[in-house]
């Protein structure tokens, strides 16, 4: 999947295969190694209680908020047809930027760029010579989606992952 973020341009920090929303995917993120290292010194684990992330967005909170430490650039789901991989992934549009890795030759190519182009979804197609840039994605998030709590806790949840899986110490 590292090959699949360099070639959208997303960055070089994929994080290990998990669970959103019902949606297996690999999240690509910015890690800022100056927050984590702040939190890792104060011992402040990732935060996951929705009313303490809700408190952090008042400007009130600014002095007491944790540093973010892992920023969401996108999300690679990877299926065997790019219809199922589409209404897979479309479903994390309002987060960031998402693609589809195409495991299985690509049927009816003109309708599936047509499609996810309409919805700004990446695809990529994993063939016998290699990885291939069918479509790019759109950068970020949906247009008509904004940054909420919700923003927050899914990457305080890869955070956590990030630090059981190793990635972060």
């Amino acid at each position: 999947m590292r090959e699949a973020a360099d070639l959208l341009g997303w960055g070089p920090h994929v994080a290990p295969r998990m669970t959103l929303f019902g949606v297996e995917v690999h999240p690509v993120v910015a890690i800022d190694a100056r927050a984590h290292e702040l939190r890792r010194r104060s011992h402040q684990p990732p935060v996951l209680d929705h009313d303490v992330l809700a408190m952090w967005q008042w400007p009130e909170a600014a002095p007491m908020r944790a540093p973010e430490v892992v920023t969401l650039r996108g999300v690679l789901c990877s299926a065997r047809s790019w219809r199922s991989g589409l209404s897979r992934v479309s479903r994390l549009r309002g987060f960031c930027s998402t693609a589809v890795v195409v495991t299985a030759p690509l049927e009816r190519e003109e309708e599936c760029l047509l499609e996810c182009k309409l919805l700004g979804v990446g695809v990529l197609e994993r063939g016998p010579s290699g990885l291939r840039l069918v479509e790019p994605a759109r950068d970020g998030r949906s247009p008509q989606a904004r940054r909420r709590t919700l923003d927050a806790w899914v990457e305080e949840l890869i955070y956590r992952e990030l630090l059981r899986a190793g990635i972060l110490v």
